[in-house]
Order: structure tokens, then C-alpha cells, then sequence
């Protein structure tokens, strides 16, 4: 199963596929950029997430806290940052994530990166207009270690000739050891990989209905049903 989105602005259009693949702890968004115009376009493409790798209620306990246990790291051979949660005593468990980059070969070489919030967004800017989007002259910060605000944050050049289309996409990876980790990241470094994740889930969306005696018009009205009872609005009451 997957959630798609859809955007068109100045002769440029996006679709977003946003899924997780069923046999690993993994998130994928695919992204196609197609350019409707007669002119080359060169694209800025980055993702932006804050990183926790806590459970919920430890992270609403003490957000500036918790976030000093997280370290990353870059690394090229899976074209993406690694991330670790130290341990805070004795009964926790080290938890691991990787976000990486899958596009063409040829493009991956360009992939940049950064790790800090402050440094990402700016004094005083917000997520909805960072000062590293489209990213300043000389790209990002590429800070890494331990930053007292980690986010996971890629950023790749596109261009797009005339009427040309391009494909990418930013995989996410949850794993309790770093082995396992970095084990699922090399089996992710392509997009025919992807692709085959999307296909997996949807089979195993067609089997689980089919045993459950269910019909994909059941499914779009339990995922209403559960959206309002996860994600409350006052509208819905």
C-alpha cells in the first residue's frame, strides 16, 4: 500500500509515492519530476526530517534532552547519513537509521548532506522557508557527529531536459544494530529495488484483504476511520 501525491507548477511536474515495504523496517518516497516545458530546467531536489529515535513519550518528556544522545555520520558507499542513538542506561537498546539517496549512477556523486537543524534552517526561519532551500552557494553544511538538533537532510542537482523525466528516491531505515542497518541499505541502492518493494506491499495488500474477506472500498473507509481516531480535528467532532 502506498499514498500518492501529486504537484504542477511553471511547466514542472512532481509525483510522490510514499510507502513502506512489507518484509523490512523501511520508508520509501519516489519522487518523479517531469519537465512539461521546450527550455533545460535544473532542479535543487532535498528532503528535511528531524531525527528522534526515541519513543514518543521520552521525546515530549524532554525534547532538547533526549536529542543529545543522537549521532550521525555520512557515509558514501550507500549514498546516505547514518544515524545511532547512544544508549541513556544500562536496560536501553541502541537504534540505528540510515537515509539515503537512490537515483542514476551517474547522479549520485552530487548528493549532499547535513545533519543540523540551526544549521539547515537558519536563525529565525522555520521548515516552511529554510535558508537551505535551494542550498546556499557551496551547498550544505555537511555537519555531522553530534549536533544538538539532528535532522537527516539530502539534497541532489536534477536537470531535466526539454519534456525529460527524471527518477529518485529517499529511503529511510530503522534497525536495532548498525550492521543490520547498513546490511538493508545495500539492498536498497537502486531503484529497480524500490520498485520491487512497492510491488511486494501491494501483493501482500491484496492478500491480506482477500483473507480478511475485505474489498479496497472496506480499506479507504477503515484508513478515514483510523486517521480521525490516530490524528483528532476538532471539525470531525
Amino acid at each position: 500500500k502506498k499514498a500518492e501525491f501529486y504537484a504542477q507548477s511553471d511547466e514542472l511536474t512532481i509525483k510522490m509515492e510514499v510507502g513502506v515495504a512489507s518484509r523490512d523496517d523501511v520508508e520509501i518516497r519516489h519522487l518523479v519530476l517531469t519537465n512539461e516545458g521546450d527550455r533545460t530546467r535544473r532542479l535543487a531536489v532535498t528532503s528535511y526530517g528531524e531525527v528522534v529515535l526515541a519513543p514518543p513519550a521520552t521525546d515530549r518528556r524532554h525534547q532538547a534532552f533526549s536529542k543529545l544522545f543522537v549521532e550521525s555520520e555520512f557515509l558514501p558507499e550507500i549514498n546516505g547519513l547514518l544515524f545511532r542513538r547512544r544508549a541513556t542506561s544500562a536496560t536501553d537498546g541502541r537504534l540505528y537509521l540510515a537515509h539515503l539517496l537512490v537515483g542514476e549512477p551517474r547522479r549520485r556523486v552530487a548528493v549532499d548532506y547535513d545533519s543540523d537543524r540551526i544549521q539547515f534552517l537558519g536563525r529565525g526561519r522555520s521548515a516552511g522557508a529554510p535558508r537551505s532551500v535551494p542550498p546556499p552557494e557551496g551547498g550544505l553544511s555537511r555537519k555531522t557527529g553530534a549536533t544538538l538538533d539532528p535532522i537527516m537532510a539530502l539534497s541532489l542537482d536534477v536537470e531535466l531536459a526539454p519534456h525529460g523525466t527524471a527518477r529518485l528516491a529517499f529511503v529511510t531505515i530503522a534497525g536495532a544494530s548498525r550492521a543490520d542497518v547498513l546490511a538493508t541499505a545495500r539492498r536498497y541502492q537502486s531503484l529497480r529495488a524500490t520498485d520491487h518493494a512497492f510491488g511486494r506491499s501491494w501483493r501482500q495488500v491484496e492478500l491480506d484483504l482477500r483473507e480478511e474477506g475485505l474489498s479496497t472500498t472496506d480499506l479507504r473507509s477503515f484508513d478515514h476511520l483510523l486517521s480521525a481516531l490516530l490524528f483528532p480535528h476538532p471539525g470531525l467532532r
